[in-house]
């Protein structure tokens, strides 16, 4: 996936918990797949590393092993048992969760995860803390962004027409599930932004994107990923594996889109 993205120009590539089926995986395996992650990327571009809810400890001891592979930040997840961070004692223990990690890494950290305007405040002040994955409903989005845009990057995540909701905002990143299989379709959506071409990128995303969200599952996305040459469609439980039968939906669905796989299979992702 990463090979084939950067073979059309993307240039940043992320792990993020749930995408990244960190619920199914051991701790070696989250590793595992980090290393894999920067190893792919050669260096070309940004690598943010991932860690899943864990306490400051584990998450410190995961960002270093992310430094140690080159990776250039990492982002971090709510903590299990801080998610509700409103009272001032859960707080100030969230606000010390991160103190201790910026403390003990020199990768630039990145905040996922829904977060009280009152528990940014003070962690936008840490110098390392320089983005967040927004992960809540649009009023979240617009709001953190106006007012801490002007301090950290907020990105997206999901669709690209979620980016166009930030963009008015000054948005500047976001997510695009299709980076990972038809990565052209969403450099072709990016270029119609640097060229503030809004009516284009509109026209991409309603054709493409819009409709592979509508139709996503974990398990319809897996085997995307199969029928497009750059991955198994298997999965652990609780996620379910498609059939035989139903993987030619998949292939029924792109080819109701007019993308092709064999345009991506037939040239070298390498």
């Amino acid at each position: 996936m990463v090979r084939r993205a950067r073979r059309f120009g993307v240039r940043i590539f992320e792990l993020t918990a749930g995408n990244s089926k960190y619920h199914v995986l051991s701790y070696d395996e989250i590793k595992g797949v980090t290393r894999a992650m920067v190893e792919a990327a050669g260096g070309i571009g940004l690598t943010i590393a991932a860690t899943g809810p864990w306490p400051a400890e584990q998450s410190l001891e995961y960002a270093r092993f992310a430094e140690s592979l080159g990776a250039d930040a990492v982002q971090v997840l709510l903590p299990e048992g801080l998610e509700d961070h409103s009272s001032q004692e859960a707080e100030d223990a969230l606000v010390q969760h991160f103190e201790a990690i910026a403390a003990g890494t020199r990768l630039a950290i990145v905040l996922h995860g829904i977060y009280t305007a009152s528990v940014m405040r003070r962690l936008v002040a840490i110098d390392s803390v320089v983005a967040m994955k927004e992960d809540g409903e649009l009023t979240f989005y617009i709001d953190r962004i106006i007012e801490f845009g002007d301090q950290i990057e907020i990105f997206s995540g999901g669709a690209e027409n979620r980016f166009l909701v930030g963009y008015p905002y000054g948005a500047k990143a976001g997510f695009s599930t299709l980076s990972g299989f038809a990565p052209d379709i969403p450099m072709r959506f990016w270029q119609a932004i640097r060229e503030r071409d809004l009516a284009r990128a509109v026209e991409i995303t309603t054709a493409y994107d819009h409709p592979f969200i509508a139709r996503f599952t974990h398990e319809f996305w897996h085997a995307t990923l199969e029928f497009f040459g750059v991955a198994e469609r298997h999965m652990r439980e609780p996620f379910r594996t498609l059939s035989d039968e139903e993987l030619s939906e998949v292939a029924e669905f792109w080819s109701g889109l007019g993308v092709d796989p064999k345009e991506y299979i037939d040239a070298a992702d390498g």
